[in-house]
């Protein structure tokens, strides 16, 4: 119930803000609507239904004692205040064209919810219908296609046989001619290999003994001239060596003199010092 009264309300407001933004009239009340009180739907219809419960509820969707306590509720806000210029509708009337308008919105929606509900329904059978028309469809296709696809496939069997036969005997006469042909070449180039490595063994083995002689006397020379410069040099170096060991060895032995004949001189010095030292009294 509460809901219902919050949406009056949001329906009241939103024809007041309506009638607010409409622009400005030229006559003040139609003649058409100077009537309407008197020969009005309010003051006719509404009057009547008002008798009849069972109409009443089937237009409002409420009974009078609910609709009475609605009015109750409601009727302080939507009332409007009287003046001398014009009369106001009255808070019933506007409630019976809120709740009219109301349910009118409702029936639309309802009407909208029941169309998009059998839209789905019909697509659904549709989609079923041609689901079952393909399978069946597929299936015969399948039939149809089996059949002709085993005559396909025996057709072709016998195509590959007659092909592998005909290149069967094909192969072996060019199999047979390409060992031939290979006997051929290899006994030639046997042949020819032989020759030339005869000939190459004659033409290496003289040319190798000469070599090896060239080098063996090449490595004599080179050995004996080796062998006399390293002599020489060894005389040269010894006696070098010698002289320099000589007179190094004479020096060393003169600073071995000196050396000593300093450290007795001055051991000397000391040790009468210190028995001078000693022999006074203390």
């Amino acid at each position: 119930m509460a809901n219902q009264l919050q949406l009056i309300a949001l329906a009241l407001a939103f024809e007041e803000e309506e009638g607010e933004e409409q622009p400005r009239r030229r006559l003040w009340v139609h003649d058409i609507l100077r009537n309407r009180e008197s020969q009005g739907a309010f003051g006719h219809l509404i009057q009547e239904l008002r008798l009849d419960d069972a109409r009443f509820k089937n237009i409002f969707r409420l009974d009078k004692s609910q609709f009475e306590d609605l009015l109750r509720r409601i009727g302080p806000e939507i009332s409007k205040k009287q003046t001398h210029l014009r009369e106001t509708i009255s808070p019933d009337e506007r409630l019976c064209i809120c709740l009219r308008q109301f349910l009118m919105t409702v029936r639309q929606a309802l009407v909208s919810q029941e169309r998009d509900c059998m839209r789905k329904e019909r697509k659904k059978e549709y989609r079923q219908k041609k689901q079952g028309q393909n399978k069946e469809g597929k299936e015969e296709y399948r039939q149809k296609k089996g059949t002709s696809t085993v005559e396909k496939d025996s057709m072709r069997k016998e195509r590959k046989k007659e092909c592998r036969q005909k290149k069967g005997t094909a192969t072996v006469e060019k199999d047979s001619m390409r060992k031939e042909r290979k006997k051929e070449y290899r006994q030639k180039k046997q042949g020819q290999n032989k020759e030339g490595k005869k000939e190459y063994r004659q033409k290496k083995g003289t040319a190798t003994v000469e070599k090896d002689s060239m080098r063996k006397e090449r490595k004599k020379e080179s050995r004996q001239k080796k062998q006399g410069q390293n002599k020489e040099g060894k005389k040269e170096y010894r006696q070098k060596k010698g002289t320099a060991t000589v007179e190094k060895d004479s020096m060393r032995k003169e600073r071995k003199k000196e050396y000593r004949q300093k450290k007795q001189g001055q051991n000397k010095e000391g040790k009468k010092e210190y028995r001078q030292m000693k022999g006074q009294p203390q």
